[in-house]
């Protein structure tokens, strides 16, 4: 009786021992997952004409304002962001362009080049680009 007692309580340390050791595992596991941080450069260079270059036009990425681009000028931002897919969209006049996705590696150049224009007959328009050329 005094042996299967011992026995038992042994089994039961032995199965808490192997417990703690495969939340720690997971722990670790879930640690090495997580997104790296990557330096990330986003230009926006906005286009129009004088009616429809009057106020400011906001630019969201991953539905949170960053910054703002004022008429026929290019603005942009230096951020730090995880890899992985985000979201882009530019704001002004009462209306918004449609989200476009960009995906950001930490093996690649991670900078993002756009245009936006505002129109009289389609909203606001928002494109990628390779570069934004100069003026």
């Amino acid at each position: 009786m005094r042996t299967k007692l011992l026995r038992c309580i042994m089994l039961i340390i032995l199965i808490l021992l192997t417990g703690c050791g495969s939340e720690t595992s997971n722990e670790e596991a879930k640690e090495s997952v997580e997104p790296k941080e990557v330096d990330v450069m986003i230009s926006v260079q906005r286009t129009g004409n004088i009616l429809t270059n009057i106020g400011d036009l906001e630019v969201w990425i991953d539905d949170e304002k960053v910054f703002t681009v004022d008429g026929n000028s290019t603005n942009g931002v230096k951020l730090n962001m995880p890899e992985g897919e985000h979201t882009i969209q530019t704001k002004g006049q009462g209306d918004k362009s449609k989200k476009l996705k960009f995906n950001v590696t930490s093996d690649g150049e991670n900078e993002f080049y756009f245009t936006t224009e505002i129109s009289n007959w389609y909203g606001v328009d928002l494109v990628e680009k390779k570069y934004i050329p100069e003026k």
